[in-house]
């Protein structure tokens, strides 16, 4: 499975030579970029890659999380629905499923936290699923849901999370991840 990351990782850079993803607008309710850095760790192979990304929830619920190179080209969209998620990204036709960590690692080689992230960037739980959090009541400094480990290194000065790292152990379909995020910018209750 990290072979298929790195050959997926090493497709994207190679592609961006010649091009980028071209993504349609969005009607944005809330939205959230940063600087993102992903370690992918097997028994025998540790890979790192980092960039930028965006993340967009829409009127609909609709979620979509670009992943950027360091210049601003976009690599891979993913948009999630509570009943479908679709991945585009350079070198690889659209894809539609509804099973998210699924297709992400079928395509991907890995999966991303895509179902809570809206919520977990935000330093709240995903409503109506099990977790457990230290302390008990926000603003918390761990939280641990849908088989993620997510903790708040650093907060900014109106309280929301500004560095959160997201780890989760090695599975039969994805190498152990851990996934830092620090974000630089969010806008909310955006048209």
């Amino acid at each position: 499975m990290l072979k298929k990351l790195c050959l997926t990782i090493v497709s994207f850079s190679c592609l961006l030579l010649t091009g980028c993803l071209t993504t349609s607008s969005l009607t944005a309710v809330n939205s959230w970029e940063g600087r993102f850095s992903v370690i992918a760790q097997s028994a025998d192979h540790k890979e790192n890659h980092s960039g930028r990304f965006s993340l967009t929830t829409t009127n609909d619920a609709t979620q979509v999380l670009d992943l950027k190179t360091a210049l601003g080209n976009t690599l891979a969209r993913i948009e999630y629905a509570h009943d479908s998620i679709s991945v585009q990204a350079v070198g690889i036709e659209e894809t539609v499923g509804k099973d998210s960590n699924a297709l992400m690692s079928d395509l991907l080689g890995f999966s991303v936290p895509i179902d809570g992230l809206a919520f977990w960037i935000d330093g709240q739980v995903l409503p109506n699923t099990v977790y457990e959090s230290e302390p008990n009541t926000a603003p918390y400094q761990h939280i641990r849901q849908l088989g993620w480990d997510i903790t708040y290194r650093q907060y900014d000065d109106s309280g929301l999370p500004r560095r959160i790292v997201f780890e989760r152990k090695a599975t039969t379909s994805s190498p152990a991840l851990k996934i830092t995020l620090i974000i630089l910018e969010r806008r909310h209750g955006t048209p």
